[in-house]
């Protein structure tokens, strides 16, 4: 898979990772909070966060890349955020995100896609799902992920392994073994 320019996913990756260089600094620093690093990291992510707010969200989701309000996406690298508890992407973005993969679900979509722009064959990914699975704080959302990926597991008439990368639609693999 390509990265795309733009990537929404991707960039907030790369903001929670200046707040963890933050929260890294505060351990190791003799000043630990009071050093003057560890404000500079997290007030950039801070200042980063919002201008990746600003120019990804739109009213009801995320978009996938920055100037694209057509596509949206897994927003699988929510999960750090959750995981190091840096609470940057705040409740409301992930409520937001949570309702508009609950339009998916009860569009018909069988598994969740990684992104969709008129995709008529759109593709989904076990780890990515249930990373984005992981950060979700709406429990009907976050169970549908999981149980769409063993829906996956379980999936009848097929001889392949797990794959990794499968259309979201009916389950055919199109590459990688799960390790």
């Amino acid at each position: 898979m390509t990265v795309a320019k733009g990537d929404v996913n991707l960039a907030l990756k790369a903001i929670i990772g200046v707040q963890a260089m933050s929260a890294i600094n505060k351990f190791l620093e003799p000043q630990g909070a009071l050093s003057s690093d560890t404000s500079l990291y997290s007030n950039s992510a801070r200042n980063l966060i919002q201008g990746w707010k600003s120019q990804s969200w739109l009213t009801d989701h995320l978009t996938a890349t920055f100037g694209d309000p057509s596509a949206w996406s897994l927003m699988y690298n929510a999960y750090a955020d959750t995981l190091l508890k840096t609470s940057l992407i705040g409740d409301d973005v992930n409520q937001g995100q949570a309702a508009f993969y609950a339009t998916k679900t009860s569009s018909g979509m069988h598994l969740l896609a990684l992104h969709a722009k008129n995709d008529p064959d759109p593709l989904s990914r076990l780890d990515w799902t249930m990373l984005t699975a992981a950060a979700m704080m709406d429990t009907t959302v976050r169970d549908f992920m999981i149980e769409s990926v063993y829906k996956r597991a379980v999936w009848p008439n097929t001889i392949d392994p797990w794959p990794i990368l499968y259309y979201a639609d009916n389950g055919a693999t199109i590459d990688g073994r799960s390790r």
